[in-house]
């Protein structure tokens, strides 16, 4: 009752020809998705649209890059290789920022966001964090990876490199490498109980 309960606020929205679960920034898509493997399961509320959970992260992932491919608020850089809006620190301060549809969207990208969604859309994540570490080198990359955020508009960069962001990054390229974490958390009675819980099921669609 209680998941179904959560389930039910849900803010479902289209981006082109595509519905998903609607959440500004993209952590929320994404830090779930670290431990768990949402291929082939799904709930009630995705499976009365046809969907898993990380198809719905894809769409979410691919949406938000489409966002900034189309430059509707015009900050530099903003493209096919430029694209991660997450809660971040930024130019101001910390905020938690995403899109579509924008949300205190000022022109700051976090790397993190990208590299959250790999297993989700690598064909558009890889080359996107190659570039950023082309184009911004060590003002962006530093002795422990890649730096909080950056902002262009601003000609602001972050100093800090915070363990929030390491993280999914690292468990993400494991998991689009190897599964390793998929494998051993869906090993675990603990996840394997909690799913059944809310209902999850093997369905044979994306």
């Amino acid at each position: 009752m209680t998941w179904t309960a959560w389930t039910q606020g849900y803010r479902w929205q289209t981006n082109g020809s595509h519905v998903h679960v609607g959440f500004a920034p993209l952590f929320g898509h994404q830090y779930s998705h670290c431990w768990v493997d949402f291929r082939g399961v799904a709930d009630a509320a995705m499976r009365s649209h046809g969907l898993t959970y990380f198809e719905n992260s894809r769409r979410a992932t691919l949406a938000q890059r489409a966002y900034c491919m189309s430059g509707p608020a015009k900050f530099p850089g903003y493209g096919p290789w430029a694209w991660g809006i997450t809660a971040s620190d930024g130019p101001t301060g910390y905020a938690a920022r995403g899109a579509p549809p924008a949300e205190n969207d000022d022109g700051t990208l976090a790397p993190t966001a990208v590299g959250g969604s790999l297993p989700f859309a690598p064909e558009v994540c890889v080359p996107t964090l190659r570039d950023m570490a082309a184009r911004h080198g060590d003002r962006l990359w530093g002795r422990y990876g890649f730096r909080d955020a950056y902002n262009e508009k601003a000609g602001w960069y972050a100093t800090d490199t915070l363990g929030i962001d390491q993280g999914p990054i690292l468990l993400m390229a494991e998991n689009h490498r190897t599964g390793a974490v998929w494998r051993r958390m869906m090993r675990h009675p603990v996840i394997q109980r909690g799913l059944a819980r809310a209902g999850f099921t093997s369905v044979i669609f994306p």
